[in-house]
């Protein structure tokens, strides 16, 4: 004799299914809800072709912030990339020094902005380091925030 499907259990599966895989996504996204940032600004002299919103910004290959935002400067010359950067992280790498900045986060005077490129995929980011031989910020032709880290050319230009 054959037994015909029970539509209750099967329709209580799927149902529970769904709010379980919707839990998941609303728990592991839940991380990013009491993270604190804080935004600041890089203006490069090059093309920023692969980088997009989203991509990570790193220090040293570990992931610090994302890329919040990509527009022209008003100089019609260079591009700003809005940087969101982890305040727990910053302070973790000690890449700010004592300063009377309102958000209490000065930075590094050898820190500097590049456009890094993984492997061959095309795929860019930002990549945030100390560089020795970094003479003075380009001086540029417009009034830039207080929270801009300035920028070194890529290996790539």
């Amino acid at each position: 004799m054959a037994l015909g499907t029970n539509r209750y259990k099967l329709g209580l599966f799927v149902i529970v299914g769904t709010m379980l895989a919707l839990a998941a996504v609303v728990v592991l996204g839940a991380r990013r809800w009491n993270s604190k940032t804080v935004t600041y600004y890089a203006f490069f002299d090059e093309s920023v072709q692969g980088l997009e919103v989203g991509s990570p910004v790193q220090f040293r290959g570990v992931t610090i912030g994302h890329v919040a935002g990509i527009d022209v400067a008003p100089d019609q010359r260079h591009v700003r990339v809005a940087n969101e950067l982890s305040v727990a992280d910053t302070g973790r790498f000690k890449l700010g020094s004592s300063g009377d900045r309102a958000d209490g986060f000065a930075l590094q005077p050898k820190l500097r902005a590049q456009i890094a490129q993984t492997g061959i995929t095309g795929v860019k980011f930002i990549l945030l380091d100390f560089f020795e031989d970094a003479g003075p910020p380009e001086a540029l032709s417009f009034k830039v925030p207080p929270n801009t880290i300035p920028s070194t050319p890529s290996t790539m230009k």
